[in-house]
């Protein structure tokens, strides 16, 4: 009886176009989860994103950071903030503010202080002690590394009020 041949020839070519059914969903399947494995490693192995240390303790403390606010704002103080280029050096200039009391009286005797950090990088904060230069200004040089934008924050205490100030400036 030839009935047997002719099943097993017919059943051959059938049999390997079913092989390669497995392989068709399998090779795309293949491809995504490369991909998604590669945007994983990305994504952790690069800058989380994380600009302030501790968020969770910032976060906990904003109450108290509102409050201090009122308190400025109570006070009267004003606050004038910026950098200005000296042309020394690329980045070169001078961080500057100008406070003055509600009354627009100079306030000699605060403790100023400026952090310079970098909003789209994680870099290390630059920190200044601004000394007073005359006529309610606070001034001290720096140099920036890089160009492009900067967060400058200020803080002045006179020990027991404190006023809170913050600008972003760009350098060229």
């Amino acid at each position: 009886m030839n009935l047997g041949q002719d099943v097993t020839a017919g059943g051959g070519q059938a049999r390997k176009r079913r092989s390669l059914i497995p392989l068709a969903f399998f090779l795309p399947m293949a491809v995504v989860v490369l991909v998604n494995g590669l945007l994983v490693f990305f994504a952790v192995s690069t800058w989380q994103g994380l600009v302030v240390e501790k968020p969770y303790e910032k976060g906990l403390a904003y109450n108290q950071a509102l409050e201090r606010k009122m308190r400025a704002e109570r006070l009267g103080w004003s606050l004038e903030l910026g950098f200005v280029p000296t042309g020394a050096a690329p980045g070169a200039g001078e961080v500057a503010a100008r406070i003055h009391g509600a009354a627009g009286e100079t306030l000699p005797g605060l403790a100023v202080e400026a952090r310079i950090s970098r909003p789209v990088e994680n870099l290390a904060p630059i920190v200044l002690e601004l000394p007073y230069r005359g006529e309610g200004r606070f001034a001290a040089p720096v140099v920036l590394p890089l160009p492009g934008q900067w967060d400058v924050e200020i803080v002045a205490s006179n020990g027991i009020d404190r006023l809170d100030g913050r600008r972003r400036i760009f350098v060229r």
